[in-house]
């Protein structure tokens, strides 16, 4: 049996990350409780899809986007690692599957069809493209998808919205 040193390889962890990643995740299982009590009737219908609990639940997604990110860079920025890279992947394709099913299974008329582990899925896959370009032209990206956000495109009731929206249980963030 290996250590604990042997198991996280050569790297040293990073502790401000691991805070930042379970501090996502305590957010998480606070919204999520609070969602489980608006949909058990224990708080008012729409408790947890306005207001502070609206931002809460942009804040958590956008931590764990941004989490995603880093963590995408820290382990490919100087060279892309494809077997660690596809096995991340197809650990977190089957987790959005499995609340995929899970939610189709107990919801079916409101399942989850893109949430938030789908969108990591596909954001780590383009973020691939983004591994090796000039920061400026990063930002420049960046901006540009916050100013699509910041028009309303990607809220819009339009065809392609199912691209854009990520989801929260099964409301949009």
């Amino acid at each position: 049996m290996g250590t604990l040193s042997d198991i996280q390889g050569s790297r040293p962890r990073i502790h401000s990350i691991d805070t930042a990643r379970t501090t996502a995740l305590i957010g998480m299982v606070i919204f999520h409780t609070a969602r489980d009590l608006e949909i058990f009737g224990v708080l008012a219908p729409g408790t947890t899809v306005s207001g502070g609990w609206a931002l809460f639940a942009r804040l958590i997604a956008g931590c764990f986007f941004f989490l995603a990110g880093v963590s995408l860079v820290l382990g490919h920025g100087h060279r892309v690692r494809w077997q660690a890279f596809w096995r991340r992947l197809a650990t977190i394709v089957l987790a959005a599957l499995a609340v995929s099913v899970a939610t189709y299974a107990v919801m079916p008329g409101k399942f989850i069809y893109f949430g938030i582990l789908h969108s990591i899925a596909a954001c780590s896959l383009i973020g691939l493209a983004f591994l090796r370009l000039p920061t400026a032209l990063i930002i420049v990206a960046s901006g540009g998808v916050f100013a699509l956000n910041l028009s309303g495109f990607c809220t819009r009731k339009v065809r392609m919205s199912h691209i854009c929206k990520v989801e929260v249980s099964h409301f949009p963030v």
